[in-house]
């Protein structure tokens, strides 16, 4: 018998409560004994109306082995498709990704590039220096150093059996009758042995070259802001001729960076210098003069530049970054650029420029990150701040209130941070920039100048110098007057640039897509499928609903 629809209406509850049961034929007759509920009508409706693959098989079967086996085919499929779906989303939710490369032109904006003279000191402006810093140059003699290596004895090891073998060598024990005494050093050599027993630093000792290196830069860094800028060589002695695209550059275009291993460094950065062609022609040109009169006996021992080359706006680190450029040399750098994108979050934690430009005023890296985390750790462990990385000085001001780490007990405090300190302070995270450019380099060198070359460059320097400068300069003979001269050539090598970025390996777009097509695989439910079953959650929920206000 066709059965009538039923309705609910909360004050005829009793009358519409119907009792079905199954007959022969397995359809649904409605009954007033007390066997069934409303539920099996809605599941009866459900059942005629569902586009659900299975469920009118179970209604329509009169054989109950075909129910049964249409419940567990449903059954199966429901399964399978639960654990499709958990497949798929196990496998958005680990957010994995890959790497794209795409090749691009157009003209490139060039880069920032930092300029430093090995020799952090002028000779001549020794005795504008402190008092300590004038004992130091004076003990390092270069003539005493050679009479005590002549009467210097290596020790031997003969534990071994066979030839001896020679233990140490006079670089690292000649000792200097210095009266300074250098903390840090001490410092660092206390903590080795007390604190850290398992590093390599505990089972040896400082070399005496390197004592004499760290002993100057200790000093030289308490020297005042202006001190140091007078000691250090001057941009107009230092950089000669600059051109870019062969157009003169200006020496407003550089900006000084105090350096703690260099002293005075000069950076060449304009917005306005826009390659647009590659090759030397349409890059920078720099003529220096390194004034190797003036480097210091027993501190400089060698002649020549470090280069570092970087993107604007970004704070260098000769001694960690730089490129050696030899003097009496012309050395051509050419540029690829690589513009990497990170993209963050889930994926990969990297960190956006924006909040470390507003608060530094510099473009973030992760260099950069490392050394302020660090700096920031020691004022506030230490009650100082530290002042052995000059570079920070132009992006994070000296603290009012605090003093340099100098006496023995915040020397040790310093060393331990530094020391222990290895990137992973989780209140200081320093990920990866979300976009950076970084710039692929390849180097060749020549010599450079020739001596008619070299003499004409002194003559132009003449120029400007006193007499008795250019008489040393004119009186050299022709291998140290070629090694007072640099010609630096940088530029990119082609204007094609790769963009390297990062794309997930599973869109949400896509897990949509699988989505529909597992539930249309399992179940044949379409989008709109899915409504039928909130439509049957629905009624359920209002019949309750209805039986409770009757109950009331």
């Amino acid at each position: 018998m066709e059965t009538s629809r039923y309705s609910i209406h909360p004050s005829k509850l009793a009358e519409d409560i119907a009792m079905v049961h199954i007959n022969q034929t397995g359809s649904f007759q409605e009954l007033n004994g007390s066997n069934a509920t409303g539920f099996c009508r809605i599941f009866s409706d459900f059942a005629d109306k569902t586009s659900l693959n299975g469920v009118q098989f179970i209604k329509a079967s009169s054989s109950l082995p075909v129910k049964v086996i249409w419940s567990l085919l449903l059954s199966a499929a429901i399964g399978a498709m639960i654990f499709h779906l958990y497949s798929m989303f196990t496998n958005y939710f680990a957010y994995t990704k890959h790497s794209q490369i795409d090749l691009s032109f157009s003209k490139l904006p060039f880069p920032a590039v930092t300029v430093c003279n090995v020799n952090i000191m002028r000779s001549s402006q020794k005795d504008k220096a402190g008092q300590a810093l004038r004992d130091l140059i004076n003990a390092i003699n270069p003539q005493q150093m050679m009479e005590k290596a002549k009467d210097w004895k290596p020790t031997m090891d003969y534990s071994s059996g066979g030839d001896a073998r020679r233990m140490d060598n006079f670089l690292d024990n000649f000792s200097m009758n210095m009266s300074f005494t250098n903390d840090r050093m001490e410092a660092q050599n206390t903590y080795f042995t007390e604190t850290c027993k398992d590093c390599w630093e505990k089972e040896s000792t400082s070399s005496s070259s390197n004592t004499v290196e760290y002993n100057f830069r200790e000093l030289f860094n308490r020297e005042s802001e202006t001190t140091r800028d007078i000691l250090g060589h001057q941009v107009q002695d230092l950089i000669q001729q600059c051109s870019f695209a062969g157009r003169k550059c200006m020496l407003t275009n550089f900006s000084r960076l105090h350096s703690t291993s260099y002293g005075n460094c000069y950076v060449i950065e304009y917005n306005k210098f826009i390659s647009r062609k590659s090759g030397p022609d349409g890059g920078l040109e720099l003529t220096l003069f390194l004034e190797t009169d003036e480097y210091i006996p027993g501190i400089t021992n060698g002649r020549g530049i470090q280069v570092v080359i970087h993107q604007p706006g970004t704070v260098p680190f000769p001694k960690d970054e730089g490129i050696a450029v030899a003097a009496g040399s012309q050395t051509f750098i050419g540029l690829r650029v690589v513009k990497v994108t990170r993209l963050g979050e889930p994926y990969s934690p990297c960190t956006s420029t924006d909040n470390f430009v507003t608060k530094y005023s510099k473009t973030y890296t992760r260099n950069t990150c490392q050394k302020i985390c660090q700096e920031m750790s020691v004022r506030d462990k230490c009650h100082c701040y530290d002042e052995s990385e000059l570079e920070l000085y132009d992006v994070i001001e000296n603290p009012t209130g605090l003093k340099p780490c100098r006496n023995m007990s915040q020397l040790m405090c310093v060393s331990k941070v530094v020391f222990q300190y290895d990137g992973t302070d989780s209140s200081c995270e320093c990920n990866n920039p979300c976009s950076e450019t970084v710039y692929a380099k390849s180097i060749a060198s020549r010599q450079w100048p020739s001596p008619s070359y070299a003499d004409l460059l002194i003559q132009a320097i003449c120029q400007e110098k006193p007499n008795s400068t250019c008489s040393v300069l004119k009186n050299k003979d022709n291998l140290n007057k070629l090694e007072d001269f640099i010609k630096l050539n940088i530029y990119f090598e082609d204007l094609n640039y790769e963009e390297l970025s990062e794309q997930e390996d599973y869109t949400t777009t896509q897990l949509l897509s699988d989505i529909g097509g597992t539930i249309g695989l399992w179940i044949g439910l379409s989008v709109l499928s899915l409504f039928e079953l909130v439509n049957l959650v629905t009624e359920l929920i209002a019949y309750l609903f209805c039986i409770k206000l009757g109950n009331h």
